[in-house]
């Protein structure tokens, strides 16, 4: 959908005074593109990140998505972690958010992996598995010195088995 807005070439200097027009002007750019967005229930639920499941969209298949933020509070450091963040999912739409080093309260992002001035020493990932509809979170150390903790906090998007 093309935007035209009734002002579309407003032009100010930088520090002048706006003019009671040049304000007027600006109200009614702004009235028009909230009558093109109006706020809507599904609309406030895109923007709603918490740890309670929320309703956010349509999948391209017609199942409704989900999002729901995960906490996994601090797990005693591992080679390896775990942890069981969703059940009862299809599909693994997206995932956001970090995970914490215990050691060092280090925020790194999710999906990814921690290089600290060589090779990769930490790897984050998840994973969806088919055969119990799971969405796992893995913490891999691969090399260097194991964490005293790892915490995920991530909000992650989903359709339901």
């Amino acid at each position: 959908m093309a935007l035209t807005l009734p002002y579309p070439s407003l032009v100010f200097v930088p520090l002048d005074i706006l003019t009671a027009d040049q304000m007027n002007e600006i109200v009614a750019n702004y009235e028009y593109i909230a009558n093109q967005f109006p706020i809507t229930a599904d609309n406030i639920a895109f923007a709603t990140y918490s740890s309670s499941e929320q309703v956010v969209g349509t999948w391209t298949n017609g199942k409704t998505i989900y999002r729901k933020v995960v906490d996994s509070g601090a797990i005693t450091g591992s080679t390896s972690i775990v942890y069981d963040a969703i059940t009862g999912a299809e599909e693994l739409i997206s995932i956001s958010g970090y995970w914490l080093n215990g050691s060092n309260n280090q925020r790194c992002s999710f999906n990814g992996t921690f290089v600290a001035g060589g090779p990769i020493v930490q790897a984050t990932r998840a994973v969806l598995y088919d055969n119990d509809h799971t969405i796992k979170l893995n913490f891999t150390q691969i090399s260097g010195i194991v964490p005293s903790s790892v915490r995920f906090v991530v909000a992650i998007e989903y359709t339901k088995a």
